[in-house]
C-alpha cells in the first residue's frame, strides 16, 4: 500500500487523473480506486521503461503530454466559456418558448424544482453544444456519450449549466 505524505505530489497526481479525464479516460481511470492507486500504478510502470506512457483511446500520452493539455483545456475553457454561453443563450431566447416559460415560473416563484427542471431542459436540449465545447479534446464521433464523463467534467458542466442559468434568469 503507497501513501502519498508530500502534498504537491498528490496534487499532481489528481491534475494528472483529471488530465486523463480531458482525454477520454474516464473508463482508465475507473481501474483506480482513488490516487493512491494512480500513484502505485505510475511507480510500477516507470521501472518498466524510462517515459510512462498512458494508452487512452488509441492514443499515448505521456505525463507531461496531459499536463499540458490541462493546461491548454483550463486556458480555453476560460477564454471560450462566454462565448458559448452567449451562444446557448441566443438559442434558448430566439427558439426555446418552454424553457422561457420555465424561466418566468423560476423568476416569479424562486422554486427549487423550477430550477431543476430549467437544469434538465439545458442540459436536455443543448447537450451537443454543451458537449462539444466541453469534451473537444477527446477524439470521439459519440459526444453525447455521458459515459465520458467522470468527476471533474461533470463538475465543469455542472459549472457551465449554472453559468448559462445565470445568464438567462
Amino acid at each position: 500500500m503507497l501513501t502519498i505524505e508530500d502534498k504537491i505530489l498528490e496534487e499532481k497526481i489528481k491534475q494528472l487523473k483529471k488530465a486523463i479525464e480531458i482525454v477520454g479516460g474516464k473508463s482508465f481511470l475507473d481501474e483506480f480506486k482513488n490516487i493512491e492507486d494512480l500513484a502505485n500504478y505510475i511507480l510500477k510502470n516507470s521501472f518498466k521503461g524510462d517515459k510512462i506512457i498512458f494508452e487512452i483511446m488509441d492514443n499515448e500520452y505521456s505525463i507531461e503530454d496531459l499536463m499540458k493539455i490541462k493546461l491548454d483545456y483550463e486556458k480555453n475553457y476560460i477564454k471560450n466559456k462566454k462565448i458559448y454561453i452567449e451562444k446557448i443563450t441566443y438559442k434558448i431566447k430566439e427558439y426555446n418558448t418552454y424553457l422561457d416559460s420555465l424561466i418566468r415560473k423560476y423568476r416569479k416563484n424562486g422554486g427549487v424544482e423550477e430550477f431543476r427542471s430549467i437544469k434538465e431542459e439545458i442540459n436536455l436540449r443543448y447537450s451537443k453544444d454543451i458537449n462539444s465545447f466541453l469534451l473537444y479534446k477527446i477524439n470521439t464521433n459519440n459526444l453525447c456519450n455521458e459515459n465520458i464523463y467522470g468527476e471533474y467534467l461533470k463538475s465543469k458542466k455542472e459549472d457551465f449549466i449554472n453559468s448559462i442559468i445565470c445568464n438567462i434568469v
